[in-house]
């Protein structure tokens, strides 16, 4: 909305004055010069980039459940998100759900984690973290 109040202003006070509006005021060439810098400035500003894809598992024609995934790029920095539930029957109702994160800078990854559920129990907690070119994993507790 502000670009096109921007444009609208530089179009109405850029006309040269007609007979009747001679008292109008014009707007000097640097002022529009500057209220254009302004609204380039708004228009390529730098917000973060993100992707969101949705998918829906499918197992013998009816969901059983969802996953999620995110990239965001933030200033360099690329940011990966991925949630997934599951929740099947065979035999007994199994429930999985997952999450797993990555953050990049450059290629090279900085943090990352992994988390998994099984039927309300914990089977994967790690992190991975750089830290002085070597990788530092926590595995659950330790």
């Amino acid at each position: 909305m502000l670009p096109l109040f921007i444009i609208w202003l530089i179009r109405r006070y850029r006309r040269p004055a007609k007979k009747a509006e001679k008292f109008k005021p014009h707007l000097p060439g640097y002022i529009s010069i500057v209220l254009i810098i302004t609204l380039l400035l708004i228009v390529f500003n730098g917000h973060s980039q993100t992707r969101a894809l949705n998918y829906q598992i499918f197992r013998n024609g009816s969901k059983v459940g969802s996953l999620h995934f995110t990239q965001s790029t933030v200033a360099g920095m690329n940011y990966l998100e991925m949630e997934s539930e599951v929740k099947v029957r065979f035999i007994f109702i199994f429930t999985a759900s997952a999450k797993e994160e990555a953050v990049y800078s450059n290629g090279i990854l900085l943090r990352s984690s992994i988390y998994r559920k099984m039927n309300g129990s914990e089977k994967t907690n790690k992190q991975h973290q750089a830290a002085n070119n070597q990788y530092i994993i926590h595995a659950g507790k330790n």
